[in-house]
């Protein structure tokens, strides 16, 4: 017998993923919402839900992301969101075709978000050699 082994996987679909506990349901520093689809093992620390037609599980992943879920989250040493309390979210649902269309605004922006932090990080890498060059007297400026 093997202690911390999956052997197969509990779900083979499209399913949107949300966090249960953790202090990242307040802080938000990494996403709280995911959308899988294929074969998953889902730990208990998440709550899985399927779609019934009405909604984009993308869409609701976005929505979810884009508010607080203070109200909801119950503990102060461990934050948590359970079952019950997220059922209680209210959360619009426009027609499918609006929802598809907000999904491709979004991902849009992603990949804009993606494409500015990329350039960022290389600019911050060019910055720090100047300054590494400029700090060790390699490169001198003239006054």
């Amino acid at each position: 017998m093997a202690i911390d082994w999956v052997s197969e996987s509990l779900f083979n679909e499209t399913l949107l993923l949300v966090g249960e506990d953790g202090a990242n349901l307040l802080t938000r520093s990494s996403p709280i919402a995911f959308v899988i689809s294929g074969p998953a093992w889902v730990n208990n620390h998440a709550h899985v839900y399927r779609s019934k037609g009405r909604v984009i599980l993308d869409f609701v992943a976005h929505w979810l992301e884009s508010r607080s879920l203070q109200p909801w989250v119950t503990g102060s040493a461990q934050p948590k969101l359970n079952g019950k309390a997220a059922a209680r979210i209210p959360m619009p649902v426009p027609p499918l075709s609006e929802q598809s269309k907000i999904c491709d605004v979004v991902a849009g922006l992603d990949g804009n978000i993606k494409c500015e932090t990329a350039k960022r990080e290389a600019l911050d890498v060019v910055k720090s050699g100047l300054l590494q060059d400029l700090l060790t007297g390699k490169v001198r400026v003239s006054t």
